[in-house]
């Protein structure tokens, strides 16, 4: 042509049949290829390094094959490609140089339903319907992962915030261990994945300004009329054959046992009744000597008067 580019025709295998397009210094850079069967074309655009082709219906950009109607090859050869999977989905995805996804975007066809995708190996992070899923391909709560064996979620809702495990335990690290886990019964271990029978298991010591316990008893009985308060001397008895007050565990019990807080507080507070009422007796009894001894002092105060008078006489 009049700018020097030059247009030819030419086979370049024994397949395709190319009309290349070159500018002046010999660089090809268009070309519409058709092979001899007429079942296949291409058109591709040159510029240096960087293609645009369409092959067999299919646009590429960097990308001399694309894997679907559109894809694009970045200049580190990421390819992103649109295409539709199966009869439902239409993707965006991003390809590595090697041809593996690493990340989609996908809508189905109904506008319905959306997932974002990010590959890494068997590792996949996915956000179908607004949900997150980390190694959970199909979430069900707002964000979840799984290891391939136990299942932990972290959902919030209109009504408040929940985290917890469909499948197994909730552990929670610090440091490279374990320091507090949810069973898959409830109950919670602080320091310990061990809680027998407790809600709450403390492998140490808890510090708090104040602890509320719901007692289901108490020990007002012991100011009741009926109630039986054990004598001085059967409580000595005990003590020197138990070794303990009655009702309070000996120091081996609580040692393999332990003890609850609310019925060990109860049990203190009725020996403590218990001493205020024997107190109580003792008072009494003080009282009780004390008058007596007043009448005596009395007496005594008296009959000194009269041997007074009876020596004044003599």
């Amino acid at each position: 042509s009049t700018n020097d580019a030059i247009m030819s025709f030419k086979t370049t295998d024994n397949t395709w049949l190319y009309t290349n397009f070159f500018d002046k210094e010999g660089k090809r850079r268009a070309y519409v290829g058709l092979d001899r069967n007429l079942s296949s074309y291409t058109i591709g655009i040159e510029n240096g390094t960087d293609k645009i082709v369409v092959p067999r219906g299919k646009l590429g950009l960097g990308e001399l094959n694309p894997l679907s109607p559109l894809s694009i090859k970045s200049t580190n050869d990421a390819i992103m490609s649109f295409k539709t999977t199966d009869n439902t989905w239409l993707y965006t995805n991003f390809f590595d140089k090697e041809g593996k996804r690493r990340a989609y975007v996908g809508l189905d066809r109904n506008l319905s339903s959306y997932i974002i995708g990010i590959e890494n190996g068997t590792d996949k992070i996915v956000v179908p319907r607004g949900n997150v899923g980390i190694g959970e391909l199909n979430p069900f709560y707002k964000f979840e992962w799984s290891n391939g064996t136990h299942n932990g979620f972290l959902d919030f809702t209109f009504s408040g915030n929940a985290i917890g495990s469909r499948t197994g335990n909730l552990g929670f690290w610090t440091n490279g261990g374990e320091k507090m886990t949810i069973l898959k019964n409830g109950n919670i271990g602080i320091g310990t994945t061990k809680t027998g029978s407790h809600r709450l298991a403390v492998e140490g010591s808890i510090g708090a300004r104040e602890i509320k316990v719901q007692a289901s008893g108490w020990s007002d009985f012991v100011f009741y009329e009926d109630y039986k308060l054990p004598t001085l001397k059967e409580v000595e008895a005990h003590i020197n054959e138990k070794g303990h007050l009655k009702d309070i565990p000996n120091a081996a019990e609580v040692e393999k046992e332990g003890f609850y807080l609310g019925n060990m507080n109860a049990k203190l507070l009725q020996k403590i009744e218990e001493l205020t009422l024997y107190t109580i007796q003792q008072e009494k009894k003080i009282e009780d000597f004390k008058e007596k001894e007043d009448i005596q002092e009395a007496k005594i105060e008296m009959l000194l008067k009269r041997l007074v008078k009876l020596e004044a006489k003599m």
